[in-house]
């Protein structure tokens, strides 16, 4: 004799498989209520399959394996009706959704009572995520806050902040219609800033700042009216040295751009136009210290004095900002034969693609 079903098990025995978006609960919540009330939920249609609910958007194969099968398809309403306490025969022939369609769960007695319409569940139902008014969630077993705002019509509006796990703000954020507007502060965990912006309409705009841990200047970047980088980028090391120094053009590098290496006496200078280098590499300090770039320099201020004429000078600035003693050549790759240097002794270095022996100062 079949184990008659209570008020929480009426599903006892029958295999469903969700499909597609419920408007009333998400798939996981409503798998749990199924299984409440003794239903086997399963991800995928098989043979031992009862029935498929299917909600919004539904999955084309799963539909397509229960109509092959001749499973009864529930929509969300029939789901409802289950959770209500009807049986799958009930809300079968009710709606007759399922015409023509044989349900294998066996046919209820007439003289079976109904089942009430608000059976027990062995847990309480979740509470969804406001989404119209205060927001707050707290640390893991803790009362202290993690995150505080509010929602106005299921949108982030009005001030959001977050905290760090020793109480610090990590976080202050404005939102308007669920869009960043307004200033956006972060922090380190010790409470000294770290970014330091403003947002319009969730883009950023004007001048950004960046600040390491210890309170030092790290970087500045400034943004136009669309969010693109477009103005002087400056970026300091935690010691207050030099890193790089440039300009943005439409989110794109562009004009004259200087990065000085950590730690060292050298430095990269090239120019760009719209992100494309244009100028080359040009002012390497020497490796081996700012003496001997200086002595380099000295060299070429000497060689001026005795009368250099000022088109060979920009030649020897040249030679000397990339760090090469005065009297060697950079264009060629065998000794000048066309006396153009003034120097018997130079020695010609072809760059790729020159005409070996060719001398194109």
């Amino acid at each position: 004799m079949a184990e008659p079903k209570t008020a929480g098990d009426h599903l006892k025995g029958i295999k469903l498989v969700l499909t597609g978006d419920l408007k009333s609960h998400e798939r996981d919540a409503a798998g749990r209520l199924l299984k409440a009330l003794g239903a086997d939920v399963t991800t995928s249609v098989s043979g031992k399959t009862t029935a498929v609910i299917a909600g919004e958007a539904p999955g084309e194969k799963k539909l397509s394996e229960a109509r092959k099968r001749g499973l009864p398809i529930l929509n969300e309403e029939q789901f409802l009706a289950l959770l209500a306490g009807q049986t799958l025969d009930q809300v079968v022939s009710s709606t007759g959704a399922a015409a023509g369609q044989a349900a294998t769960q066996p046919q209820a007695s007439a003289a079976t009572p109904a089942a009430p319409l608000a059976p027990k569940f062995p847990f309480p139902e979740s509470t969804p995520r406001p989404r119209d008014g205060v927001y707050t969630e707290h640390f893991p077993g803790s009362d202290k806050p993690r995150i505080q705002g509010a929602y106005a019509a299921g949108l982030k509006q009005g001030s959001w902040k977050k905290w760090h796990e020793n109480g610090q703000l990590a976080e202050d954020y404005s939102y308007d219609k669920g869009m960043p507007h307004g200033p956006e502060l972060d922090f380190h965990p010790n409470g000294k800033p770290m970014c330091v912006g403003e947002n319009r309409h969730g883009k950023r705009v004007g001048v950004w700042t960046w600040y390491y841990e210890s309170g030092a200047f790290n970087e500045s970047t400034e943004y136009d009216e669309r969010g693109l980088r477009h103005g002087e980028l400056i970026w300091d090391l935690p010691d207050g040295q030099k890193r790089a120094r440039g300009q943005f053009l439409n989110d794109k590098r562009d004009g004259h751009w200087t990065w000085w290496h950590e730690g060292a006496h050298e430095k990269l200078e090239r120019g760009y136009r719209m992100d494309r280098i244009h100028e080359g590499r040009r002012g390497v300090v020497s490796r081996r210290g700012a003496g001997q770039s200086a002595r380099v320099r000295e060299r070429g201020e000497r060689r001026a004095r005795r009368g250099v004429s000022q088109g060979r000078g920009r030649q020897d600035d040249a030679r000397l900002s990339r760090g090469v003693e005065a009297g060697t050549c950079l264009r060629g790759a065998r000794p000048c034969r066309r006396g153009r240097h003034g120097d018997a002794d130079l020695v010609h270095r072809r760059s790729p693609g020159q005409r070996e022996g060719a001398c194109h100062s």
